[in-house]
């Protein structure tokens, strides 16, 4: 059946027209078309209203001013990395296949919108997209519950912390700068309140530390749960002096928290490292952060050590 016969059979048999009741019914399906090897590249609005998503109702949109609305600090991008979140989005279009779906966060005033984004890649050139299409098939307030259901997947079960398997997938797309640096995190004394307490008081002070962690949300700062009481931190933009004073803050915080209205003697040692290119891969930096954080195990309780480069 061809296009013309199939609207008619539709308004026909359901009285509906497949263009107004259907493919342009809500405003916020907004249908464009992008030549991806244009520069500037340029965003044409075949139908839609952009003022529902915080954009300017125009027909044609430069990519620049989209750019700056995009949401980098979200449940996804805690996943794949804030630092590369805009290069992975633009990577993905570059290599994208036939088609493409995306989640995309864009900043509205004080909140967020999760856009739907359905694409299709219309002509190619040089084995790089040219002319594509897309359409933004959803407009939601909230999280989607599929970018939760990612998130929940990398995080430990316990302590709602990121795990190993989410440490490896952010070291592998992190791009380090001289202030980026790597907190190995053990905790001094733990095995005493599973021994004097028992495996439920151990595993509350596990959360109530992982809660003390993430309380206080900062966009520069991820925390991990290697397994058992061991932890890793991933500290973006601070010198030698705030990672030094950051690590001894930690161990302060720690030292502070209460097991049955005492203070449950558990402190903790820190290996400090800054992350560069040579040393980011996952085996390499967990070795040195590992053998790091033991020098200041060995040093005494409640230490942190920064590995002095060579």
């Amino acid at each position: 059946m061809q296009y013309d016969e199939m609207k008619h059979w539709i308004k026909e048999k359901y009285q509906l027209d497949i263009s107004a009741d259907v493919l342009f019914k809500h405003d916020h399906h907004i249908q464009f078309c992008f030549d991806w090897q244009e520069m500037p590249r340029m965003v044409h609005i075949l139908s839609g209203d952009l003022s529902i998503i915080g954009l300017p109702s125009q027909n044609v949109l430069p990519f620049k001013w989209i750019i700056p609305k995009i949401q980098t600090i979200n449940e996804l991008s805690e996943v794949e990395g804030k630092e590369i979140f805009l290069n992975n989005l633009i990577r993905r279009i570059d290599y994208m296949e036939d088609d493409l779906g995306l989640y995309l966060p864009l900043k509205i005033q004080e909140s967020t919108l999760w856009l739907t984004v359905m694409m299709e890649k219309i002509t190619q050139e040089n084995n790089r997209p040219k002319l594509v299409y897309g359409k933004i098939v959803r407009v939601s307030t909230s999280t989607p519950v599929e970018i939760i259901h990612y998130q929940k997947t990398y995080q430990d079960s316990l302590t709602r912390l990121f795990t190993r398997e989410t440490l490896r997938n952010h070291l592998r797309t992190l791009i380090p700068h001289d202030d980026t640096y790597a907190m190995y995190v053990d905790l001094d004394g733990f095995k005493r309140i599973n021994d004097f307490f028992g495996h439920r008081y151990g595993d509350a002070f596990l959360v109530d530390v992982s809660n003390r962690f993430i309380e206080k949300w900062e966009s520069d700062v991820i925390y991990y749960r290697l397994g058992g009481d061991e932890f890793f931190v991933i500290v973006y933009h601070h010198s030698e002096e705030a990672i030094i004073k950051r690590a001894n803050d930690l161990i302060r915080l720690i030292e502070s928290i209460e097991v049955e209205g005492k203070t449950g003697g558990v402190s903790a040692s820190v290996g400090i490292v800054r992350v560069t290119e040579e040393n980011k891969r996952y085996e390499t930096l967990l070795d040195i952060a590992d053998q790091t954080m033991y020098m200041a195990k060995h040093s005494g309780k409640g230490k942190a050590v920064l590995l002095k480069e060579v």
